[in-house]
């Protein structure tokens, strides 16, 4: 589909399109989730730096490898952080 037909059509190109991160903390092998929570910190500047609309944090509970299971200590931490995702 041409630019033009997509904008008659309502529709927007790739670049328009407003993308999001989901990140669910995840615990490296070897790693710590004091560790997970920087590298959590990093990717939401990273994202805050690089125009993605939305950064979110999933939330899952009772898995081993994810330290987003309380995603108000993850946002405490981020105290000081990204101000547009807070």
């Amino acid at each position: 589909m041409t630019e033009e037909k997509s904008a008659a059509a309502g529709g927007k190109r790739l670049g328009e399109i407003p993308l999001s991160v989901l990140d669910l903390s995840p615990i490296t092998a070897g790693g710590s989730p004091a560790e997970s929570y920087r590298n959590t910190l990093d990717l939401a500047r990273h994202a805050e730096e690089w125009g993605f609309h939305r950064y979110w944090l999933a939330e899952h509970h009772g898995m081993p490898g994810v330290a987003s299971s309380a995603t108000a200590v993850v946002i405490g931490y981020w105290r000081g952080g990204p101000r547009k995702f807070a």
